[in-house]
């Protein structure tokens, strides 16, 4: 067995210089004919047999190369068809490209963080795109895949059907992130999520991070390839399980789950509804820019108080005329802040020297509305399970199948579809209708829900009510 010592190494380098260097060797030209100008942001070097053309790359952040065969006018031609590239889109085709997988989605979310914060998408949306990325970002990463795919730009249709493959096969929890015991239900969003990456570094005006002529692998693959839900099903939750869980609630769990119940809220929407918006005419939800919250369409509505649930939503809201609706029972503070002194607190804490993140401002909002005792889901949910869990009803009843309940009770009512759309915080749609079309009927239309569907759950909360009124008497 021989050994190399370093002094053989040594000599082995300069043996290679002195045999090979002088061929590798670039040499930059700067000296053209007369009548010939120089490329400005493009550098020609001379190579043995060809020649080299190199650039600095704004997108890659690194300069880039570019081989030409050929003589000096060919050299000259491309490096003017980059120079046109790069002054019409910013970069050139060339330079887009040789860019690894993990480094696109990288660049994307850091994208998506930015569009965060500058209120184009909220958050929440973003951490989808995380949590939906990171799929992509284990299956690229394995070593396997890295040897075969190097750059995002040899990404192709092999590729995303692999990538499909172990989405199939892949565990996950129950919110679908990270590892668990079940396997994926739907791929249909991490696919989609994929797809947007690859088409944002594709457009010019966003990533540019890839070739205009590159195609998308995932353009057919988000495709849903799951069969059309059976809509002649039993509810989750039926008219006689609301009005026995109704009979099951304490009174602070009434004015909890009450307004889920009768208008199919949003556990969120319920946990930032305000007194304010609670009057004896309608209760309103609303989104709250100064709070930086907006409901899941982006859309106010309004449920007008008929004359059946008027005594009712009077008792659920209590005396008190300012503050959130619902509050921690034993919280510190004695009474909600209103939501002006919210949104002054907020906002004065917000405003510091240094710029805070999208995610940095929803934590200090969060602090603030739970040092002002305010409700969030995971209680709301919580409560919910130990109800059910008394009334011994079935894994598939749960805190949304009260949603469930208020839009299939409105189409049995006979609600019309635009005031179902409204009611639910829907689009109305995009037919150009829709924009000459006022609701002018909410009292009518929401008093149908009530009087045909609904009255057993209205005796019930009045017979509910009505008990806790002769108790506390006594």
């Amino acid at each position: 067995m021989s050994f190399q010592t370093p002094a053989d190494s040594a000599n082995a380098s300069v043996d290679w210089t002195s045999r090979y260097g002088e061929r590798h060797r670039w040499r930059r030209i700067n000296d053209f004919p007369d009548g010939i100008r120089r490329p400005e942001k493009v550098r020609i070097y001379r190579r043995t047999s060809h020649y080299i053309l190199q650039w600095w790359s704004k997108s890659l952040g690194k300069n880039v190369s570019a081989r030409v065969d050929g003589d000096l006018l060919d050299a000259l031609s491309r490096a003017r068809e980059i120079e046109s590239a790069m002054a019409t889109t910013g970069e050139s085709e060339s330079g887009r490209g040789r860019i690894k997988i993990l480094d696109l989605t990288r660049r994307y979310l850091e994208d998506a963080s930015k569009r965060a914060d500058a209120g184009e998408i909220s958050p929440a949306t973003c951490r989808r795109y995380r949590s939906a990325v990171a799929h992509l970002e284990e299956f690229a990463g394995s070593a396997e895949v890295q040897r075969k795919y190097r750059w995002a730009s040899e990404v192709d249709r092999e590729f995303a059907s692999e990538f499909a493959a172990f989405l199939r096969k892949k565990a996950v929890s129950a919110n679908g992130r990270g590892d668990g015991g079940r396997p994926m239900k739907s791929a249909d969003y991490v696919l989609a999520t994929c797809r947007a990456c690859f088409a944002w570094g594709i457009d010019p005006d966003r990533g540019g991070l890839l070739r205009s002529n590159f195609r998308n692998p995932f353009r057919d693959a988000a495709k849903s390839r799951r069969h059309a839900t059976d809509l002649y099903t039993p509810l989750p939750i039926t008219i006689e399980m609301a009005v026995e869980f109704i009979k099951d609630c304490s009174a602070e769990e009434l004015q909890m789950f009450v307004p889920i119940i009768l208008f199919g809220l949003r556990p969120s929407e319920v946990c930032f509804l305000f007194r304010e918006d609670c009057r004896s005419d309608s209760w309103s939800v609303r989104c709250h820019p100064e709070l930086e919250y907006y409901t899941k369409g982006r859309r106010d509505k309004r449920f007008p108080v008929t004359n059946e649930l008027s005594s009712i939503l009077e008792t659920l809201r209590g005396k008190d005329d300012l503050g959130l609706y619902l509050r921690v029972s034993g919280s510190a503070a004695r009474r909600s802040p209103s939501r002006r002194g919210l949104i002054q607190t907020f906002s004065s804490a917000a405003s510091r020297p240094t710029a805070m993140s999208s995610e940095s401002r929803l934590k200090l909002r969060d602090r603030i509305l739970r040092e002002s005792g305010a409700f969030d889901y995971d209680r709301l949910e919580k409560r919910f399970r130990k109800i059910k869990k008394r009334l011994g009803w079935p894994d598939t009843a749960t805190l949304k199948g009260f949603r469930h309940l208020f839009a299939s009770a409105m189409e049995d009512a006979g609600v019309s579809e635009s005031y179902r759309r409204y009611f639910m915080g829907q689009a109305p749609g995009k037919a150009p209708i829709n924009a000459y079309t006022h609701l002018t009927k909410l009292h009518e239309q929401f008093g149908r829900l009530i009087q045909r569907e609904y009255l057993p759950i209205v005796e019930a909360l009045r017979m509910r009510l009505g008990a806790d009124e002769k108790a506390n008497a006594a």
